[in-house]
């Protein structure tokens, strides 16, 4: 299912949506390649069907110098041992790239940051464990096995091997900028975290990205989908 392949010029941004993340302004979201809006603060990635690719990418960048916490509820569809899973990712590329199959939707995209939800073994060749997993990856990489694995592989979930249980489960992630700690928590559960100088070593000095979900499917698929408040504070 690594039939991955970034993708630019050939993604379509059909729609543009407004919405607040906490402590935020209002912003402009760009949603490409099969993703949908289905509420204001909700999008689904992917349908149930094979070879698709969306992702939604805030139209403002944010300052990686200050620090962010952001939940989010993330559904990975209803079919066990489907394919392929999301990721939430930080980039300063483009607001219209991704991919397909196992790249979950930013295989490719490099320079980035991604804290990705696999829903796929892919084999020895990825490092991918049995179960469904979270890992903090760089620069597009989706082996486990690679130097641009920099947190995990663990399961995404504390007690049990499958996220794709037909319910939401909460997704949190956090930067602080003084101690240099990217968390990634699952349910209320820190899955895993990284520790070093993301703006230095992963972006050239440069804090300013956009960040966003990707995801995709291959041979496999799963509904994929994610919300977030659009209340502040919340």
């Amino acid at each position: 299912m690594r039939h991955s392949f970034l993708v630019k010029s050939l993604f379509t941004v059909v729609s543009a949506v407004f919405v607040l993340l906490p402590n935020q302004s209002l912003f402009a979201q760009a949603v490409n390649g099969s993703a949908q809006q289905l509420s204001c603060n909700c999008f689904r990635l992917t349908e149930a069907i094979g070879n698709q690719s969306g992702s939604v990418w805030n139209n403002a960048q944010i300052d990686l110098s200050d620090p962010f916490d952001f939940t989010f509820d993330v559904f990975l569809g209803n079919i066990p041992g489907g394919a392929d899973g999301i990721a939430f990712v930080l980039q300063p590329v483009s607001t219209l790239v991704g991919s397909t199959g196992g790249g979950l939707g930013y295989e490719g995209i490099s320079p980035s940051l991604a804290m990705a939800i696999d829903t796929y073994d892919n084999g020895p060749s990825q490092s991918d464990p049995i179960n469904d997993h979270v890992a903090i990856m760089a620069n597009g990489s989706i082996n486990h096995g690679s130097v641009d694995n920099l947190a995990g592989p663990v399961d995404a979930l504390a007690g049990s091997p499958n996220i794709e249980d037909d319910a939401e489960h909460l997704m949190r992630v956090s930067w602080d900028p003084i101690t240099m700690i990217v968390n990634f928590y699952m349910d209320g559960d820190l899955r895993t975290s990284y520790t070093g100088d993301i703006v230095a070593d992963i972006f050239g000095g440069d804090p300013n990205v956009f960040w966003g979900f990707t995801g995709s499917t291959g041979g496999l698929n799963n509904r994929q989908e994610f919300c977030f408040s659009i209340i502040p504070g919340l």
